[in-house]
């Protein structure tokens, strides 16, 4: 069996949460015959979790009796040891050392739970979000809690992110559970829950979720003059379209190399751009290549080059 005490840091729910200083009395049970003494090692597998105190001593144990420790092993939990998961909760693995008078050691594997701490407000109601992903490439989440409270019924429930409210809340008063699909946005999301119970009780609860996004390049085509058209005399429109994929568009550049150079370049929508690239009778016949470039504000980059023929136009 065991037995945990919070020592430090401690929110009095009689749980192992981040932050704290917690101490376990881990009790044992003699099966054999014999009067045993044993001394216990622990050490945790979780470089989060450090055992201060790693070595205790136990009593004499009568065959068929059950030791408690005087002393028991002190962990420090990482503050941030829950980040690195979505268990709820987050099951730490432990090896308990034994050695018993002059038999040889035995390791016993050992496992203590690690919870999200519970935030109460005022004195009977406290709100608990069950725990969240740390990153999601989701546009939505299904957010879901506890509420306990001694009174009669909750007055009210209210959950923003990132400031704006979301809704509507569905609340189970027998199980104390609610629930939401809350809408996230690009990047840091963080989550806010309160409301208060008919007493005049309330209670709030805090979470984060960051909202990834996958990369995507731009893209741009050149759709009129298609390539090959022949020219002899007149001005040339380019048009074409774009996508400035997860970027934020920069500068979209049509080169013509017979004489106008770079052409001004009129953005239509979201998607179509238009060039008015000048008389292809200021240059020489030739054939020529029309290059446009899409620069987002990143500075990535996307070509699209299409080939012409222009004529002599004397």
């Amino acid at each position: 069996g065991i037995t945990l005490m919070e020592l430090e840091d401690q929110n009095g729910d009689g749980r192992a949460n981040p932050g704290e200083l917690v101490r376990l009395f881990i009790s044992l049970h003699n099966d054999t015959d014999d009067v045993l003494a044993c001394v216990g090692r622990l050490s945790s597998e979780d470089l989060d979790i450090v055992v201060e105190t790693e070595s205790v001593a136990y009593g004499g144990m009568e065959p068929g009796g059950t030791q408690v420790p005087m002393k028991g092993f002190e962990l420090r939990i990482d503050s941030d040891i829950l980040e690195k998961t979505i268990s709820d909760p987050y099951e730490a693995y432990f090896s308990l050392t034994l050695g018993c008078d002059a038999d040889e050691e035995s390791v016993l594997p050992l496992t203590i739970p690690i919870y999200q701490p519970s935030i109460p407000v005022d004195d009977g109601m406290v709100v608990t979000l069950d725990r969240l992903p740390p990153t999601t490439g989701a546009g939505t989440f299904h957010l879901q809690g506890t509420i306990t409270s001694s009174a009669e019924f909750i007055e009210w429930m209210e959950i923003r992110v990132k400031g704006a409210l979301q809704g509507p809340v569905v609340f189970n008063r027998e199980g104390g559970r609610f629930e939401v699909t809350v809408t996230l946005a690009d990047g840091a999301n963080t989550i806010e829950v309160t409301g208060a119970d008919s007493n005049g009780a309330r209670g709030s609860a805090s979470g984060y979720i960051f909202r990834t996004t996958g990369f995507s390049p731009p893209s741009i085509s050149i759709t009129s003059p298609s390539s090959g058209d022949f020219f002899v005399c007149g001005n040339l429109t380019v048009t074409g379209t774009y996508n400035t994929g997860s970027g934020t568009l920069s500068s979209i550049v049509v080169d013509a190399p017979w004489g106008m150079g770079n052409c001004p370049v009129t953005i239509i929508d979201g998607t179509n751009f238009s060039v008015d690239c000048g008389d292809v009778v200021s240059g020489p016949a030739g054939i020529y290549d029309i290059e446009a470039t899409i620069t987002t504000m990143d500075g990535v980059q996307a070509v699209d080059t299409i080939t012409i023929t222009v004529g002599d136009c004397s």
